[in-house]
């Protein structure tokens, strides 16, 4: 579905950018990283599970659809505002991340949710990091 919505721009001549195309994708693995976490933290052990952040159905639903929404609003907005989007939307919900990382290190060090939500933060960092690159005014 993501590479048919950057088809889709790519005919319409919105005028993506390398940054663009390479953030909008890092958006969609942060979805599918959100998932694995999410499923690994909903099949772990209840005494666990009661105690993990981000587990709840209505969690996971709101933070997929963010996840979802950005990445659309990175096909579609202008460089200038794609870059001030990216680097707060990511600032904001890589804290969160982070936090969700810390805490779900601090129930269960070994559960396999940890490694899921490391990747989903690794993944927020380098979108920050792309966003950074972006020109600040389009050309």
């Amino acid at each position: 579905m993501g590479v048919r919505m950057i088809e889709f721009f790519m005919k319409k001549k919105v005028g993506l950018t390398q940054n663009n195309k390479k953030i909008v994708i890092l958006w969609l693995l942060g979805v599918l990283a959100f998932s694995g976490y999410a499923y690994f933290g909903i099949n772990e052990i209840p005494v666990y599970r009661s105690n993990i952040s981000l587990v709840t159905s209505q969690e996971i639903a709101t933070v997929s659809i963010l996840l979802i929404i950005f990445a659309v609003l990175s096909l579609i907005l202008k460089d200038s505002l794609n870059r001030s989007l990216n680097i707060i939307a990511e600032s904001l919900l890589g804290f969160g991340f982070l936090a969700a990382l810390v805490d779900g290190m601090d129930v269960n060090l070994s559960g396999i949710y940890n490694v899921m939500m490391g990747i989903e933060v690794t993944i927020m960092i380098i979108i920050i990091v792309f966003a950074y690159r972006m020109p600040k005014t389009q050309k």
